[in-house]
């Protein structure tokens, strides 16, 4: 059957008249192996997993609240990548873009990062989550100032991809553009996550923090 995806539109059930949830998903059961193994998810896990979400429930890697058993951290091919394990055996990746560095005119798609006295300025730079049910994020320019305050400049392109369910229409914002004392700069998207049947929803959200000359993704 083909995958369900949706891209920033809210929908209040995807099941049409006198058709059933159990029989909805339980068509899309191939899909949620495909899913898990595209995230590395463990086969001894998996089952477990299928059968969760076939029941209605919602794996811990999508639970805002839930913290996970490991994290690990690499660069791949050309971004920073977070990968965390979370005692149900869900997988969630998070990713921030590396940029190219721009030392001429010449046109770079994408990251890209420009340099001067004191300062660094990022653009066009993505950062992602990816878990089973769930794949969104953002574009966002933003900008390193060596003991001043960094900020984050703009926000755009934002997408939601849901897979079992359906998301509701994003909400990316830059809810505090400069660092100070307090804290980094923060850009937020968040989405509704609602499975097949309206039997379950989770509320999640990917955030930017620029401050101290650096950037990180934050989950929720």
């Amino acid at each position: 059957m083909k995958k369900t995806i949706l891209i920033g539109v809210a929908i209040a059930s995807l099941l049409a008249p006198g058709v059933s949830y159990a029989n909805t998903i339980n068509g899309q059961t191939a899909d949620l192996y495909e899913r898990m193994n595209e995230l590395g998810v463990e086969d001894t896990y998996q089952d477990s997993l299928v059968n969760l979400i076939l029941s209605g429930g919602v794996p811990l890697s999508n639970n805002p609240d839930a913290e996970p058993s490991s994290s690990t951290s690499k660069l791949v091919s050309g971004w920073k990548e977070v990968r965390s394990v979370y005692a149900d055996g869900s997988v969630q990746i998070t990713k921030i873009q590396q940029p190219q560095l721009v030392q001429n005119r010449a046109l770079i798609t994408g990251c890209k990062v420009q340099s001067g006295t004191g300062y660094k300025n990022y653009s066009g730079c993505m950062v992602d989550n990816n878990t089973v049910t769930t794949y969104f994020g953002f574009r966002a320019n933003y900008g390193y100032v060596v003991g001043g305050r960094d900020a984050i400049f703009s926000v755009y392109d934002p997408f939601v991809f849901c897979y079992f369910g359906s998301c509701s229409e994003p909400v990316l914002a830059i809810t505090k553009k400069y660092e100070d004392s307090n804290g980094p700069a923060v850009a937020k998207l968040s989405t509704v996550f609602t499975l097949f049947g309206g039997v379950a929803s989770s509320t999640t959200s990917i955030s930017l923090q620029v401050g101290n000359d650096s950037a990180k993704v934050v989950v929720k």
